[in-house]
C-alpha cells in the first residue's frame, strides 16, 4: 500500500525527452526530466560547490569550496561554515539528536558537504513534482535533493527539502520530511502545489554529506516527474497491436500477503508491503536474465532498504528506485507515462515495470483486494488482444499473484490512481526505448 495518491492523469509526458536550449533555460518538451551526471556539469549550466565529475561517470564530493558559498539552506538551516582543511563546507544537524521523530535529523551532529545547484528548467504547467535519483552512499554518507518552482505569478517558492536517502542506517535513517507549508506541501516523496496553483519552471539542488572526509556519495543520475490534475483520463481502448503485444516478460510472482512477513519489522508485511514486493519481482527478473543472485533479494530485505522513517512505510518511490538501483549496474527513475501504449515499447525491450494504481470497489475486474487507495504492482506483459498481463502481490499466494486485467479498467485505475506512475528500472547499458523528440 502507498499513501493515498489522488493526482489525475498529466497533461503530457514522454519519456526521456530531451531539453530545448534557450538562454538561461531549457526546456523540456514533456513532463519528464532526467540527466546523466556526465551532463551535470557548469557546461550544462549546473553550479557545483565542493563536487565535480570522477571516473566512472559520478559525480563526488570534491575539495574547491569558496567559503562564501557555504549556505545554511543547503543543509536545511543547519550551522554551516567553511573548513580550509577539508576544502569542504562544514555542517552540524539543524536538530538536536533524537528530535526529530524520536530519530536524527541527519546524523545528529558534525559533518561536510558539496551542492550541487542546477540552471532553471522551463517546463509545462504542472502542480506535482517528484525527484528520483541513482547513487552509491557507502557507510557514513547520505544525500539530500531539493527543489522550488516558478508559480503561474511568476514568483518562485521556497526550497523544499525533499527526503534524505541513505543506503544503510549506519549513520542517517533515511527519511521524507513532513511539516512543509507556503505554495506547496511535500506529501512524502512528491511536491504537491496548493489547489488551483500550477508551476511553468522548476530548479533542482543535490547535497552530498559525509561524516568522514575520506568517504564521498556517488551520484549517477538525477530525475524529475511532473504531472498535473486533469479532467479525465485519456481514452485506451483506440489502441493498436504492437511488439508488446502477446509478450509475458518471465518476471517471478511474490506475494506481500504471506504469513510468515506478519511479524516482521519495517511494517510487517501485509496490505503496506505491495511496493517492496513489487521491486523485489523486478529485481528477481534481471537477477535470471542476467544471470546475477545478487539482484535476487527477498521481500523483507528489500522492505528494510526502503523503510521511511518518518512516512513509518515502505512506500516511497524513489527509495524504492534509489534501493534497485544501489546494485552495481543498474540504472533507473521514477516516471510518468501519459497511457498503456507509451508502456509496450518497454516491455518489448524486455524490460517490466513496477505501476501505481488505485480503484474503487468493483472497479478493477479480477483484483485480488475490492479497492485500494494506492497500491503497487508489477506490468510484464501483454496479452494478444492488448490486455495487460500483471503480477499483483495483493494476491493471496505466490502462486496466484500472476493476473490479466482488462485494458480500459486497468489503464484508469493506474492513470486516474497516479498520474501514470512507473518504477522503471534496468541494467546500464540495456537497449531501452528512445529519446522522443
Amino acid at each position: 500500500m502507498k499513501r493515498s495518491v489522488t493526482m489525475a492523469v498529466l497533461a503530457s509526458v514522454a519519456i526521456l525527452a530531451p531539453s530545448i536550449s534557450t538562454g538561461h533555460a531549457a526546456v523540456p518538451s514533456s513532463g519528464f526530466w532526467t540527466a546523466l551526471a556526465p551532463a551535470i556539469t557548469p557546461a550544462g549550466g549546473w553550479a557545483p560547490r565542493g563536487v565535480a565529475l570522477a571516473s566512472g561517470g559520478t559525480l563526488r564530493l570534491a575539495p574547491s569550496v569558496p567559503s562564501a558559498l557555504c549556505a545554511p539552506a543547503d543543509v536545511d538551516g543547519g550551522a554551516s561554515v567553511y573548513d580550509a582543511t577539508a576544502g569542504l563546507c562544514a555542517g552540524h544537524d539543524p536538530a538536536t539528536p533524537g528530535a526529530y521523530h524520536g530519530h536524527n535529523y541527519y546524523n545528529g551532529g558534525r559533518f561536510h558537504y558539496g551542492a550541487l545547484l542546477s540552471p532553471v528548467y522551463a517546463a509545462v504547467p504542472f502542480d506535482h513534482a517528484t525527484a528520483s535519483w541513482v547513487a552509491v552512499t557507502p557507510p557514513s554518507t547520505w544525500l539530500q535533493v531539493h527543489l522550488r518552482v516558478r508559480l503561474e505569478t511568476g514568483v518562485w517558492t521556497r526550497w523544499y527539502a525533499l527526503p534524505i536517502w541513505a543506503s544503510d542506517l549506519e549513520t542517517v535513517r533515511r527519511h521524507s520530511i513532513d511539516g512543509q507549508g507556503g505554495a506547496a506541501t511535500v506529501e512524502t516523496d512528491t511536491l504537491a502545489l496548493r489547489s488551483g496553483r500550477h508551476a511553468t519552471a522548476y530548479q533542482l539542488a543535490v547535497t552530498l554529506f559525509t561524516a568522514r572526509t575520506d568517504a564521498s556519495p556517488a551520484l549517477h543520475r538525477l530525475s524529475l516527474a511532473v504531472s498535473r490534475a486533469s479532467a479525465g483520463v485519456p481514452d485506451p481502448v483506440a489502441a493498436s497491436p504492437s511488439a508488446a503485444w502477446g509478450r509475458d516478460l518471465p518476471a517471478p510472482g511474490r506475494s506481500q500477503m504471506l504469513a510468515r512477513y506478519s511479524s516482521s519489522a519495517y511494517g510487517g508485511g501485509g496490505e503496506v508491503w505491495c511496493s517492496p514486493t513489487a521491486t523485489s519481482m523486478i529485481l528477481a527478473y534481471w537477477a535470471r536474465r542476467l544471470g546475477r543472485p545478487d539482484l535476487d533479494v527477498d521481500v523483507p530485505r528489500v522492505a528494510a532498504g526502503v523503510y521511511d522513517w518518518t512516512y513509518e512505510g515502505t512506500g516511497n518511490w524513489p527509495f524504492n528506485v534509489a534501493y534497485a538501483t544501489s546494485f552495481a549496474g543498474m540504472d533507473g527513475y521514477v516516471a510518468r507515462f501519459p497511457s498503456l501504449a507509451a508502456l509496450e515499447p518497454w516491455i518489448a525491450a524486455g524490460v517490466p515495470l513496477a505501476l501505481s494504481v488505485a480503484f474503487g470497489p468493483g472497479e478493477l475486474p479480477g483484483a485480488p483486494i475490492p479497492s485500494t487507495a494506492g497500491h503497487l504492482l508489477v506490468l510484464r506483459g501483454f496479452d494478444h488482444a492488448g490486455n495487460p498481463l500483471v503480477n499483483d502481490p495483493a494476491a493471496p499466494s505466490d502462486a496466484t499473484v500472476p493476473r490479466v486485467y482488462p485494458r480500459a479498467a486497468f489503464a484508469r485505475a493506474w492513470l486516474a490512481g497516479s498520474s501514470g506512475t512507473a518504477y522503471v528500472i534496468f541494467p546500464r547499458g540495456w537497449s531501452v526505448p528512445p529519446q522522443e523528440p
